[in-house]
């Protein structure tokens, strides 16, 4: 077993766990944007994700269309699917992201 608290860690991303913990977990990671900061559009050939907002607000992106995300919400990106991210531009937007390794 592993525990950790996010609360507790500072630094603006963060890998709370590497490869083979768990079989069907790649790496849970925290991502910490300041406002109006971006993650660049991107996909993913071999994994899935989900991501779950636990601060803030934002858009996430994908190939078709931009979406608002704030707190609580949980995002489901199969393999291959487009997704980024756009903090507002009035608050700190923060989310853990769970990668996901595929049969």
């Amino acid at each position: 077993m592993i525990k950790i608290n996010f609360l507790s860690i500072s630094k603006d991303w963060v890998q709370l766990l590497g490869e083979n913990k768990l079989k069907s977990i790649r790496y849970i990671n925290i991502h910490f944007y300041r406002p109006g900061e971006t993650h660049t559009v991107h996909r993913h050939e071999d994994r899935e994700e989900i991501f779950i907002v636990f601060q803030g607000k934002g858009k996430v992106i994908t190939g078709k269309e931009e979406i608002d995300v704030t707190r609580g919400d949980i995002l489901l990106f199969g393999t291959n699917e487009e997704h980024g991210f756009i903090a507002d531009e009035e608050e700190p937007f923060a989310y853990i992201c769970i990668g996901l390794n595929i049969p």
